[in-house]
């Protein structure tokens, strides 16, 4: 299965907007799917403050969904951290750093 496919061959969150705001269970505001789905890169890095996290994980723990959503972006990441690393060549790597130059010293 790809991210692409999704658990439902259907694309990844391609049902979120269709369902409605489901009550978490936590004493702050509730998170839609869409918030979720849109937290779930920063939920994984731990790059969300404590509320938030929080909110995010008691989502989590009442949407199947949702968490299919995580575990497919967790294998993403994996896999793509697997892969192996190579380096540009430093011709390239020369081309490529003096764009921005360029780009400033192009009169717009």
């Amino acid at each position: 299965m790809t991210y692409a496919e999704g658990p439902t061959n259907a694309g990844v969150g391609s049902d979120h907007s269709q369902r409605s705001r489901g009550v978490v269970g936590l004493e702050v505001a509730e998170l839609g799917h869409d918030e979720v789905h849109g937290l779930l890169s920063d939920f994984l890095a731990e790059a969300l403050d404590e509320t938030q996290a929080a909110r995010v994980a008691g989502h989590l723990r009442s949407c199947a969904s949702c968490a299919k959503d995580l575990m497919t972006l967790e294998r993403t990441v994996d896999l793509l951290h697997s892969l192996p690393g190579q380096s540009a060549p430093d011709s390239l790597r020369r081309r490529l750093l003096a764009i921005p130059d360029a780009e400033q010293a192009t009169p717009h």
